[in-house]
């Protein structure tokens, strides 16, 4: 292996820097061969003259590009760049740590990657020495995943390929980014080509351009301090809405199952390994059936927190937990709501808040769509649409970053009123009614953050539509989610309550309460109908409170353990009391006293006719 310079000796001198900032140790050299150890030279005792060692070749020739860690200083490690025997460019992080590993560890890293290392203990421990012992002054910041970060003092954007957007002071690494999640965020065709045949047939078409507009949310969350979530599109198959999400994929990527569309089904690990990926980014979930409403009622809290479980390191201490920040899009023939039933569980309020479900149908009778745009048919539509996304993606979302990183640096005050303003207007308008609960404001301001990211789109003259077409589809689409929305604009633990009571006397309520006949009321004689059947497993009674109308009196054990399974039974009476609903005792008791026969005067929750037929007050 050697050169013209084999003679020549470094020992007891500093070695040159490199283009790159790397100094190497005494007696190692990088040379066009690779990376030599040159023994010093030594005296001939019989001829009393200075001998050159030989040198020793101990790798392929590669790079140090600098020293990478994290924001703390940690995680130290040699970002390390060579060409691989299909002259591919390599790179690796090497971490430190790796330099005192056993036996054959480091040289297999690099040999797996592509780095041809001389075997044996004694240059693989050479090789060592020369990586422990360099000096580079190239400096680079490590981040774990994609998303916004500070670095020296400047946003910088960083997507899964490791591709960065911002002025930052110094190189980024982002670590664990692998070929699979470059594939996914890679460009194909052209952006006028995707402007023309994926964006352009959203005009009109309320439930595309809303998802469009969404797959340009997520950069913002960040910016306006607002919290995750999601919104789920329901229909039945071939309606149009897998078309929205990989026109919705498309932005970010290769709209294609498997890449920027991931399956619902997949484990609590993979989930949050692919919200990692997505942080600050667009996160596309297809057929919420697939998965186990366990796994959902998990996953929608989950995704919208930001945060994965926490984990212990092997000594015990609690380890860093994974974090991201993203909006998701979801498609199924199911609600998250009825996959959480499936379970025998309640759907809980705070879920359809995280996730907001609006119907697929747009009520035109062509599925998704409003407007064909010369198609002859929603399903010709839907096909060109997709087709479209395949040919034309990945040049949107980085558009979009491109010009987000410019404003915030150079405008940073104005960019951040604007999109307040605008997320304000939408929360205020006419389409949120007044009085509305706090649950359907926060849903309001995901999609007025919706109708801000379409219309910045717009106007960046990314997506080719005229003003307002990103307001009108978020407006419109709100407005079919309310309409569904159990409890209408009203507190969604509220009307969960007084369902799951009206849904308990529907089903229990000839079989399991016995009937007090004549009507029964405080201070007044009874006695039970002499003709009813025995009643099996009591949960209360009913009295006449008017023809056709009963009113319920339940025991407090069952009103706890099977009326409000899942909920809080006081919280539950309270929302019927606020209802008109609820007879309530005495002082704060909400249970009153009743007199029954042969049971003297128990506290018992007094449900009041006119739940069944929804009359609350």
């Amino acid at each position: 292996m050697a050169d013209g310079d084999a003679g020549f000796t470094i020992a007891d001198a500093p070695s040159a820097t490199d283009a790159h900032g790397t100094t190497w140790p005494p007696l190692f050299e990088m040379r066009r061969e690779g990376l030599f150890f040159v023994a010093p030279a030594k005296r001939n005792p019989k001829t009393n003259e200075e001998e050159q060692g030989s040198p020793m070749w101990l790798a392929a020739p590669f790079r140090v590009l600098g020293e990478a860690r994290d924001p703390a200083g940690h995680g130290r490690a040699l970002l390390l760049e060579w060409q691989d025997n299909d002259h591919r460019t390599q790179r690796y992080a090497l971490p430190r740590r790796l330099l005192h590993a056993e036996g054959g560890a480091l040289a297999g890293e690099l040999e797996d990657r592509g780095l041809r290392i001389r075997t044996g203990p004694l240059y693989r421990n050479k090789l060592a020495d020369a990586l422990s012992d360099l000096r580079t002054t190239g400096r680079v910041s490590s981040v774990a995943r994609a998303g916004w970060h500070e670095i020296a003092g400047r946003a910088l954007y960083v997507m899964a390929d490791g591709s960065t957007y911002g002025a930052g002071g110094e190189a980024v690494l982002l670590t664990g980014a692998g070929e699979a999640a470059a594939a996914r965020v890679a460009a194909c065709g052209t952006l006028e080509g995707w402007q023309q045949q994926v964006a352009a047939p959203a005009v009109g078409n309320h439930r595309l351009a809303l998802f469009l507009s969404a797959a340009f949310a997520p950069p913002l969350l960040e910016l306006l301090g607002a919290e995750g979530g999601g919104l789920h599109m329901l229909g039945n198959s071939s309606g149009g809405k897998t078309t929205c999400l990989e026109a919705a994929a498309s932005v970010w990527g290769n709209p294609r199952m498997g890449q920027q569309v991931r399956s619902w089904r997949a484990t609590a690990n993979a989930l949050e390994g692919t919200a990692v990926e997505c942080s600050d980014a667009l996160m596309a979930l297809d057929e919420i059936g697939l998965c186990g409403g366990h796994d959902v009622a998990a996953a929608l809290y989950m995704l919208a927190g930001g945060a994965g479980r926490g984990r212990a390191a092997r000594d015990g201490s609690l380890r860093a937990g994974k974090t991201w920040r993203t909006l998701f899009l979801s498609t199924g023939e199911l609600s998250p709501a009825d996959k959480v039933a499936e379970t025998g569980q309640r759907s809980r309020a705070g879920q359809d808040v995280r996730c907001a479900t609006i119907p697929a149908d747009a009520g035109r009778g062509l599925g998704v769509w409003q407007q064909l745009h010369e198609a002859p048919s929603g399903e010709a539509l839907s096909n060109a649409v997709k087709a479209a996304a395949l040919a034309h993606h990945g040049h949107a979302a980085r558009a979009f970053l491109d010009a987000l990183t410019k404003m915030r640096a150079e405008q940073p005050a104005e960019l951040l009123r604007e999109l307040r303003a605008t997320v304000e207007d939408f929360t205020r308008g006419p389409h949120v009614p007044a009085g509305a609960d706090g649950q359907v404001r926060r849903v309001a301001q995901r999609f007025g953050l919706i109708a801000a990211a379409g219309e910045m789109a717009a106007e960046l003259g990314i997506l080719p539509w005229p003003e307002g077409e990103a307001e009108r589809a978020a407006v419109a689409c709100f407005g079919a989610w309310l309409a569904g929305r159990t409890g209408g604009h009203g507190s969604g633990e509220d009307a969960a309550a007084l369902s799951a009571v009206r849904a308990f006397i529907g089903a229990h309520g000839a079989s399991r309460f016995s009937t007090l006949f004549p009507s029964v009321r405080e201070g007044a004689t009874g006695e039970h109908d002499e003709n009813e059947r025995p009643i099996v497993n009591r949960a209360g009674w009913r009295r006449r409170a008017g023809e056709d109308r009963w009113e319920y009196l339940i025991l407090p054990e069952a009103w706890r353990d099977e009326v409000c399974r899942g909920l809080d039974g006081q919280q539950v009476a309270r929302a019927l009391d606020a209802a008109g609903l609820l007879e309530r005792g005495e002082g704060k008791n909400l249970a009153a006293r009743v007199s029954i026969p042969g049971e003297g005067r128990p506290r018992l929750f007094v449900v009041r006719a006119g739940l069944l037929a929804g009359k609350e007050d």
